[in-house]
């Protein structure tokens, strides 16, 4: 999710109905400027050399959604004739990669693999989500911050948190092979930082194919998760 305003002006955004690297383009309809709906850098027209801001916001199922907000509404697109959506068709050929066909000199992750990425400016790091099998934590490092990655499949959440790197050394920031986050020695929840966790601020997480990742950040690491058993 990106933040609609871009030097104290109000944007509003729409689907230019164009792809870029096999990603959605976005316009404004204040300049008509394009957009990367990946690394929000804007492509065409007046507005370019701005870059959109990443907000924190949580992928989730909406029956997860539903615990929270009883009376949320979802909108549903209709089928597509008897050969359901093009998404469903299009998830379910593993061969297909992307609208036109698209390919990846990697070996890291399989070209198709779904997966978390956090960024922060042009750092970025891909979770695979293959490897999460209840409750999973990540500890991803950056040059000078570190973050904390949370997935829980029960619910398909995913949410981050970032403190400096000096803040992560000194409490000695850790997830250990288990999956326990801890921090000044002891175990920090999910519901801990959502509280509030001192030094510790919310980042976004994207869920996005690895090809798509890779892509538009071909100099990203690959993350690993320690799942709780």
């Amino acid at each position: 999710m990106y933040a609609a305003e871009i030097e104290g002006k109000t944007y509003t955004f729409e689907a230019s109905g164009s792809l870029w690297k096999d990603a959605l383009v976005l316009m404004d309809r204040q300049t008509s400027s394009l957009w990367s709906q990946i690394s929000g850098d804007a492509l065409e027209g007046s507005a370019m050399g701005n870059t959109l801001e990443l907000v924190p916001s949580e992928f989730m199922k909406f029956s997860a959604v539903l615990s929270q907000y009883p009376n949320a509404k979802f909108l549903k697109k209709e089928a597509k004739g008897d050969k359901g959506s093009y998404y469903k068709r299009y998830f379910a050929d593993t061969a297909r990669i992307g609208i036109f066909g698209h390919t990846i000199e990697s070996e890291e992750l399989g070209t198709k693999a779904q997966a978390l990425g956090v960024r922060i400016g042009r750092e970025a790091v891909a979770l695979p989500l293959a490897e999460v099998k209840t409750a999973a934590a990540s500890k991803v490092v950056f040059t000078d911050k570190v973050a904390v990655v949370f997935y829980d499949p029960a619910t398909g959440d995913a949410f981050a948190y970032s403190t400096s790197a000096d803040n992560a050394r000194k409490g000695k920031l850790n997830v250990e092979i288990n999956g326990d986050v801890k921090f000044n020695g002891k175990t920090v929840s999910p519901a801990d930082f959502r509280a509030g966790q001192d030094g510790f601020e919310p980042m976004p997480v994207i869920t996005t194919f690895w090809f798509a990742w890779k892509s538009f950040f071909p100099h990203t690491t690959v993350g690993r998760f320690w799942p709780n058993s």
